[in-house]
């Protein structure tokens, strides 16, 4: 049994009702963290391209510096301290861009494991369903059985 709940997302909702609140949680949470892995691969996106932008910057400066190889000491000591600050920025920034590589990590294993968890409790409710709807049929099948024997005796 499936019910459109919000508007063209199916969600599925189970067919006993001791699993459905249960089973829509777990969608919840499913969709949160698939919500927060995609904040978190954006975040990681902007943080890599602000690395690759001062490691650019830095390129620059350092060719600069090289090709302006006649300059005067205190040129050359502010070239120098900018690039000491480029490269503590560029380091600030790759560590900023493995934490955010790890948190991303961590968020994708939370995603699979709810999402498993939501699949296991489908798969549990179907099976739940079926042996009911077997259990139904039986119980046909024997209502039938007999009312085909009274039939058989009265017309005997």
């Amino acid at each position: 049994m499936y019910f459109n709940t919000d508007g063209g997302n199916d969600m599925r909702i189970s067919h006993h009702p001791k699993f459905r609140t249960v089973l829509k949680v777990r969608k919840i949470q499913e969709r949160k963290a698939q919500a927060e892995l995609n904040q978190l691969q954006k975040a990681q996106a902007e943080e890599e391209a602000a690395l690759e932008d001062k490691k650019e910057t830095q390129k620059t400066a350092v060719s600069d510096a090289v090709r302006n190889m006649k300059m005067k000491a205190t040129e050359a000591q502010t070239n120098r301290a900018f690039l000491r600050k480029l490269s503590r920025e560029i380091d600030e920034q790759t560590k900023k861009v493995t934490d955010l590589q790890t948190l991303e990590q961590d968020k994708r294993d939370e995603v699979v494991e709810r999402t498993k968890s939501t699949a296991m409790i489908e798969k549990l409710d179907d099976k739940l369903h079926a042996e009911a709807e077997k259990e139904n049929e039986r119980k046909e099948q024997r209502l039938i059985d007999v009312l085909a024997q009274r039939m058989k005796a009265d017309n005997s």
